[in-house]
C-alpha cells in the first residue's frame, strides 16, 4: 500500500498533464477493445475542464507525473425527467473516466482519488454522486462498492452509426 501523503498526491489537471492523461486513456481504450482517438480526447478534455466542479483530478507521484485521473462534475437532472433516486435535489455529482496506470493498480491510488472526488463534490453541496462502470469491470465494481456506491440502474446502448470500428 502506498503512503498517499508521501508518494502520491491529488491535484487538479494542468496543461503539462496532457501526455500522461493520453497514456492513461490509451490503456483504458486497450482494456475495453476500443481504438484511442486523440482528437476526440483533446476535445473531450477541453469541454470537461471548462464545465465541471473539480474538472479533472490527478493522482501524481513525487515527480509530478500523473498515475491516475478522474473527471468530476456537477450535472442537473433533465427537466421533467423523474429519478426515484434523486428526490432531494435536482443536481448530482458525476465521476467518470477513472483510470489508474497499470503499474499503480492495487496500491490504493484509485480509492484515494475517488474519495477525494467525493469530498470535492460534497464541498459543492452535492448529496448524490454517480459513477459509471462497465458490467465486465469486476475490479472497478468491487472498488466502487467498497467505497459505498450501489448499483441503481443499468443503461442500454445501441450504435446506429453504421460504423464498424
Amino acid at each position: 500500500m502506498i503512503t498517499m501523503s508521501e508518494d502520491i498526491r491529488i491535484r487538479e489537471y494542468k496543461k503539462g498533464d496532457y501526455i500522461y492523461t493520453k497514456r492513461l486513456m490509451e490503456q483504458l481504450c486497450e482494456s475495453v477493445g476500443r481504438k484511442f482517438e486523440e482528437e476526440r480526447w483533446k476535445k473531450h478534455v477541453s469541454i470537461r475542464l471548462s464545465t465541471g466542479v473539480g474538472g479533472m483530478l490527478m493522482a501524481v507521484d513525487e515527480d509530478d507525473h500523473c498515475r491516475a485521473m478522474a473527471f468530476v462534475e456537477v450535472r442537473s437532472k433533465p427537466t421533467g425527467q423523474y429519478y426515484q433516486h434523486y428526490p432531494r435535489t435536482d443536481k448530482y455529482g458525476y465521476i467518470t473516466n477513472v483510470v489508474v496506470d497499470k503499474k499503480w493498480r492495487g496500491k490504493g491510488v484509485g480509492t484515494w482519488l475517488i474519495k477525494r472526488a467525493i469530498e470535492e463534490l460534497k464541498k459543492a453541496g452535492i448529496e448524490i454522486i454517480r459513477i459509471n462502470v462497465r458490467e465486465d469491470a469486476t475490479e472497478a465494481k468491487n472498488l466502487y462498492e467498497k467505497i459505498g456506491f450501489e448499483k441503481s440502474y443499468s443503461v442500454m446502448e445501441m450504435d446506429v452509426s453504421g460504423k464498424t470500428d
